[in-house]
């Protein structure tokens, strides 16, 4: 662990010292939450990380507030994002948005959303060798001491992300073929029969993400959609068929708002109609 640490450190001044000049067209803008990214996975205070981008910015043709550096490490550190993003889909027995327009709008073909322009924004760098996406996203996803579902469907048990993750890098070639999105307490609740389980609802630590998934359109005009849906997508993860299946932040506190504003609002009334799978919208 001492060695990884170390290792993230390097990685963290390495990003650091290429940030770009801002306002002459080079993302500084994005480049700020990738260094945040980086500083937060190093274990490095969210203090130490403002003093590091501050003086870390070279001269450029606009300035960058420091309000703009703090939403940068306030988003990396996971903190809870705006849920007013969803307010203007409001609950109604019939759809708010115009399915059919709204998706031709998205697949605008003047200007197509390749994956590789998604890679080049992506604000954690993704790795050249498929076999180190796994444990990448295990640590980007969830916190190390967090407890999650990473297995196949007759599994029972839990396990702490850390240790996922680790054994992601010592086997790369034995990969989960299922990962909850969502962390777990590590303890047995009932399921709605009243079965003991470590993975009811009722065990459920943190409503953080939900996930979009559809298979109607290609994958090139699901990248397209994706991109263009203005959600808080924190991952987008290749099923190895025929979907993406994008992991958004949501950050539902309880039960009751997830009813509310995930399955009744951001599903029902816009992510259904569009033609996403209406079955995953559990938490």
């Amino acid at each position: 662990m001492k060695f990884l640490i170390g290792h993230n450190k390097q990685n963290y001044y390495s990003i650091l010292a290429g940030i770009p000049a801002p306002g002459v067209g080079r993302n500084c803008h994005t480049y700020l939450l990738r260094v945040a990214n980086a500083g937060i996975h190093a274990g490095i205070s969210p203090n130490q990380i403002f003093a590091d981008i501050r003086k870390s910015i070279p001269p450029g043709k606009r300035n960058v507030s420091d309000q703009e550096i703090w939403d940068a490490i306030n988003k990396a550190a996971n903190r809870p994002y705006d849920r007013t993003r969803l307010q203007p889909i409001k609950h109604s027995h019939k759809p708010r948005v115009d399915a059919e327009k709204f998706r031709s709008a998205l697949l605008d073909q003047r200007e197509k959303i390749t994956e590789e322009m998604i890679r080049e924004v992506s604000p954690i760098p993704i790795p050249g060798n498929p076999k180190d996406h796994a444990p990448l996203f295990i640590e980007s996803v969830f916190r190390p001491q967090e407890y999650l579902f990473a297995g196949y469907r007759d599994c029972t048990k839990v396990y702490l992300a850390e240790e996922v993750a680790n054994n992601l890098k010592q086997y790369p070639d034995n990969i989960p073929p299922h990962v909850v999105l969502n962390p777990f307490t590590g303890g047995q609740g009932l399921t709605k029969s009243g079965t003991p389980s470590f993975l009811s609802d009722s065990c459920i630590s943190n409503r953080r993400n939900v996930i979009a998934e559809s298979d109607l359109d290609s994958i090139e005009n699901q990248f397209c959609i994706l991109a263009r849906l203005n959600l808080p997508i924190v991952a987008l993860v290749h099923s190895g068929s025929k979907s993406i299946h994008a992991c958004i932040r949501v950050d539902c506190p309880d039960e009751e708002s997830w009813k509310r504003d995930i399955r009744a609002r951001l599903y029902g009334d816009f992510l259904i109609p569009l033609g996403f799978d209406a079955a995953c919208c559990n938490p």
